[in-house]
């Protein structure tokens, strides 16, 4: 396919595109390198103007509308570096219309010899307002002159795709014969160099529709698209286009070049520094009775704030601490409604006075802290964990893999309001928005508050809507194509938990036969007990489990006593659990150790009682003998190993209610010893039960 420059071969290729349900993307370009991008992308248009090269530079758009070089002589420059090698895409040029000191019409005969398919109005008095742009108006160097020039244009059989910021201006370069109109909302935002003034989202999408509506009215066929302020983001576009009437597509420039390369190059070199390799801490505390916050995210020597900054099981060691944001959520007093209280900040943990105010004040029953490092989405409020919606709470550690083509297939799937709920822009928020629609899917309404007592949603409900959530996220991943990946990634590490503030849903996962999941465990007792200064201890003085604790790291470091394999008798109940027959509860009750959950399981805390079940699909290896890899929870900086026993990675497992709520202790997830022949024994007896639940479905 050559590149077109005949205004009718371009106008044809859009509007087959249009035609055949796709938007337009045009793109500006200030170096080639962007320009040989665009074209491998897809684009359909490719825009040169002064303020690319300025972009690319490190300075503002808005330097193309300064005095620091001939604008025109500027695109001049551009067109030998990147017309050359674009063999596809029409290639327009950005024209100052206002130039006193060229013929437009010698000038644009000059663009289309070069082999220029059309042009835009930039630099523009448009951007320009109040009594500056009066006075050019006044003084002949008015917008209207580029109306003109897009009239010229148009006569020399030239793609004429000017900006327009207001309705008149639309309609006035419409009658010009503008073929595409592109509905011009601002200086862009976000990045390093982006304004920090703009529209709203919804401020657009109304001027751009009023824009349209006028453009049509004197042009059936004219094509528009939407452009700058607060849309920066493929997101972005996509909540305007999916709000507004007959607008077709997405210029972009700053969001289209600048942007993407900030975010490529600072990613890039941080990961060769190490930077973004991470730990996402996560802890969940469910209770009988209500425990002082400090308790457990500041005062054992091996808590959660001390792990951002010192993880004792990081496997990857290249970045010391975890310092972009935390978070807590807890539930109050009934009295004061079901829905979570919610504390974030972007400050480091260890360094926020007001996070120790709080937590040495505060007590509740069921507890989420989180610590990020992160890995998508900027250092903000509002991409700190938990994220909550009416009484439920949710936290992820880990990624969505192939994020950034998955990313749209979410939010085009979820329903509207989850889709607006959306603040942030991180993977694990947009998962909560698909939870949120799973769950309503399911028949529930995740914003009901519902009663004092109502029990909440039930912990089967938010299980399968977790599951549900997993499945859809693996369904997103592989109907990419394979010549769309960029050898992105497919993997997932999904450690997902949520809770609507009764029950409490965790899983560890991945989207991977052979490689582990990052890190989970959990522990349960009777009560959560300082011995000394930072020392704390889970003490079991009975069967009960009147405290669960789950967290990607272990609080503790106390290895306990193991029982031997001599005294394990794994059960399966009538219900499909697996739970420990006689004798085992008796010895496991005096250790002190961290339960491993198993990857791809999912842990229920109901009324205090732990239950595992495995995660059944492609993923699930039915060997309880099976070795994965470690490899790719160490590439991510996930810890994927320590202290404490593995609870077994059953058919389908939980403990029974003679244990109250201890999943079985059953050795790590090597193959267990043969120790005087209970080892093997007990392997055995554990494939036994296997193959005894082979038929169960969770």
């Amino acid at each position: 396919m050559t590149r077109p420059t005949s205004r009718q071969e371009v106008l044809k290729r859009l509007k087959s595109s249009i035609n055949n349900g796709k938007i337009i993307v045009g793109a500006g370009a200030g170096i080639g390198l962007t320009a040989k991008s665009i074209e491998q992308g897809g684009g359909d248009l490719i825009i040169i103007y002064n303020s690319g090269r300025y972009r690319m530079a490190g300075r503002g758009s808005l330097a193309g509308m300064m005095p620091y070089g001939d604008a025109n002589a500027v695109v001049l420059e551009m067109a030998n570096e990147i017309l050359p090698i674009v063999s596809h895409t029409p290639v327009l040029a950005g024209v100052c219309g206002t130039d006193p000191f060229r013929s437009m019409p010698s000038f644009l005969t000059h663009l289309k010899s070069l082999g220029f398919a059309g042009i835009q109005n930039f630099p523009t008095v448009g951007l320009i307002d109040g009594t500056f742009r009066q006075n050019l108006e006044e003084t002949g160097m008015s917008y209207a002159q580029e109306v003109s020039m897009i009239r010229t244009a148009h006569d020399l059989d030239l793609l004429t795709t000017p900006y327009v910021f207001t309705p008149d201006e639309a309609e006035q370069m419409a009658n010009a014969g503008a073929d595409v109109l592109v509905a011009h909302m601002g200086l862009t935002t976000s990045g390093s160099i982006g304004a920090a003034t703009a529209l709203t989202l919804d401020d657009c999408v109304k001027r751009v529709q009023e824009i349209r509506d006028v453009a049509e009215r004197v042009n059936g066929e004219i094509i528009v698209l939407c452009h700058g302020g607060p849309i920066a983001k493929p997101e972005d576009a996509e909540y305007v286009l999916r709000r507004t009437k007959g607008v077709q597509g997405f210029f972009g420039a700053s969001s289209m070049e600048r942007l993407p390369v900030e975010k490529a190059v600072t990613e890039t070199t941080r990961a060769f520094k190490g930077s973004t390799s991470s730990i996402i801490s996560i802890l969940v505390y469910k209770g009988a009775s209500p425990i002082l916050l400090s308790s457990l995210i500041l005062e054992p020597q091996h808590s959660i704030l001390t792990q951002s900054y010192d993880s004792r099981l990081r496997l990857d060691t290249r970045r010391p601490h975890n310092g972009d944001g935390f978070g807590v959520g807890y539930y109050t007093p009934p009295s004061l409604g079901p829905s979570p209280c919610i504390f974030t900040s972007t400050i480091p943990a260890w360094n926020c006075i007001n996070l120790e105010r709080l937590a040495t004040k505060t007590t509740s029953s069921l507890i989420f802290a989180h610590v990020r490092a992160t890995t998508e989405g900027s250092l903000s409020d509002s991409n700190c964990h938990p994220f909550s919606n009416g009484r439920l709470m949710w936290m992820h550690n880990g990624n969505v893999g192939c994020w950034n083509h998955v990313k749209r297939s979410v939010a085009l799937d979820v329903d509207a309001r989850w889709f607006n709920g959306v603040q942030g822009n991180t993977d694990s928020e947009w998962a909560f928005a698909l939870f949120l629609d799973s769950l309503q899917r399911a028949g529930c309404d995740p914003d009901s508050l519902g009663e004092d007592g109502d029990g909440g949603f039930g912990h089967k409900v938010l299980r399968e809507a977790v599951l549900t959530t997993i499945r859809r996220i693996n369904a997103f991943i592989k109907a990419i194509p394979e010549e769309m990946r960029d050898d992105e990634d497919t993997r997932s590490l999904l450690n997902f938990a949520v809770t609507d503030g009764q029950s409490v849903i965790c899983t560890r996962y991945v989207s991977s036969a052979t490689d582990e999941a990052a890190s989970l465990y959990f522990s349960s007792g009777t009560s959560w007990k300082e011995e000394g200064k930072g020392r704390f201890k889970m003490e079991r003085r009975d069967k009960g489990a009147d405290i669960v604790l789950v967290a990607s790291e272990p609080l503790t470091f106390e290895r306990g006593n193991l029982p031997s394999p001599r005294y394990m008798d794994l059960c399966l109940n009538e219900g499909h659990h697996l739970y420990p027959g006689p004798g085992v509860a008796d010895s496991v009750g005096h250790t002190d150790n961290w339960v491993t959950v198993p990857t791809n399981s999912v842990l229920t805390v109901h009324k205090q009682t732990v239950m595992i079940h495995p995660i059944i699909d492609e993923y699930y290896n039915h060997s309880p003998s099976y070795l994965r890899s470690s490899g790719f929870a160490v590439s991510k900086g996930l810890v994927s190993s320590g202290p404490g026993a593995t609870a077994p990675p059953a058919k389908a497992g939980a403990v029974g209610p003679a244990t109250g709520g201890l999943t079985p202790v059953v050795g790590e997830v090597q193959p267990i010893p043969n120790a005087d022949g209970q080892g093997k024994e007990l392997r055995e007896r554990l494939d036994a039960v296997q193959k005894r639940a082979a038929h169960i479905k969770v």
